[in-house]
């Protein structure tokens, strides 16, 4: 999974593109978990030699974990199949 191909996943997902960091971009969503509002915010690296290379596995499961966007690899494959 490339930086670039996983930042056209989330912004079909709905989430939104917000500042660039040093790091990267960062994305927020506001999702409803256990009947309460909450902002989830990730950040995406995305310095341009890195853009279309794989995201390390590490960084990719950061991303996808309960303290970010909270997908998952479930939630990262229903986006791939939904969006490609």
């Amino acid at each position: 999974m490339t930086c670039a191909k996983l930042e056209r996943l989330l912004e079909r997902d709905g989430w939104h593109k917000g500042r660039a960091s040093k790091h990267g971009v960062v994305y927020r969503k506001t999702v409803v978990v256990d009947g309460r509002a909450e902002t989830r915010v990730t950040v995406i690296p995305t310095k341009k030699h890195k853009r279309n290379k794989p995201i390390p596995r590490g960084t990719l499961r950061e991303i996808l974990g309960p303290k970010q966007t909270g997908l998952g690899v479930d939630g990262l494959r229903r986006l791939i199949d939904l969006h490609g």
